[in-house]
């Protein structure tokens, strides 16, 4: 119920009691006191069932106020789940985020072809100023049945993918090499659930791989692991498959 409709629902239902009560109980009161008084009114009597019809509405009114006090704390305790919903043409990615980096970032997919040839990927490696900060990638290992089960559901040629794959591993090699990032990858052999980002192990960026469409056109949802209990389970997947995944060396 509406906290705006508690007041009146209390009321009416005061309202009610002393309808109730207070009607049977004035008949009774002056039939009595007929009796016994040769219908002189017995006031002390009257004031008693009075009284206890106004002890009626004030224990109605008490518990209504306790329950409306009741039901807005719990509202108020209740957990804000704050989770930023953006259309893909709005998706954030790695170069978008590495400023924002304090010590790590992950990106969880499968080949980052499109994230790491990116001008916005050179760029925030440029605009880094030497912060040490690392860069991890687990990727889908080309060699696994998921890779070409997931290129399949896409309907994109598998060989097409490991061309892509092999064109990040360069260019990953390439900015570890000339720009002096640290830069980490790993390949895994699960098939791809989610195309995520994670930002110092508190922040998500994190997507779907939908039947027939690529990762980049998904919804991409924004949460902090502070907000979104959600957020602790993507983290701790993305940390078990990368201790299970290959290393591959930059």
């Amino acid at each position: 119920m509406d906290n705006s409709q508690r007041p009146t629902k209390i009321l009416r239902d005061s309202a009610l009691i002393a309808a109730f009560l207070g009607i049977p109980a004035s008949v009774l009161s002056a039939t009595i006191s007929n009796i016994l008084f040769s219908r002189r009114p017995n006031w002390l009597y009257v004031v008693a069932v009075v009284g206890l019809i106004l002890v009626a509405i004030l224990v109605r009114v008490c518990v209504g106020l306790y329950r409306n006090m009741s039901a807005s704390t719990s509202e108020e305790n209740t957990a804000t789940i704050n989770i930023v919903a953006r259309a893909p043409s709005e998706r954030l990615s790695v170069g978008d985020l590495i400023s924002e980096t304090r010590r790590e970032i992950a990106f969880f997919g499968i080949s980052a072809k499109r994230t790491v040839t990116e001008d916005i990927f050179r760029r925030a490696l440029e605009k880094r100023h030497d912060r040490p900060i690392i860069i991890k990638f687990l990727l889908l290992d080309p060699s696994c049945k998921a890779f070409d089960e997931r290129a399949k559901e896409e309907g994109e040629p598998s060989d097409a993918w490991r061309t892509d794959l092999e064109t990040t591993v360069s260019r990953l090699r390439a900015f570890a090499k000339l720009m002096g990032v640290s830069i980490e990858m790993r390949l895994a052999t699960g098939y791809p659930v989610w195309r995520a980002i994670i930002v110092d192990d508190e922040q998500v960026f994190v997507s779907t791989f939908l039947p027939g469409r690529r990762g980049t056109e998904a919804i991409q949802y924004c949460m902090s692991r502070s907000d979104v209990e959600l957020t602790h389970g993507i983290i701790k997947s993305y940390q078990l498959a990368w201790k299970q995944a290959r290393k591959v060396a930059l």
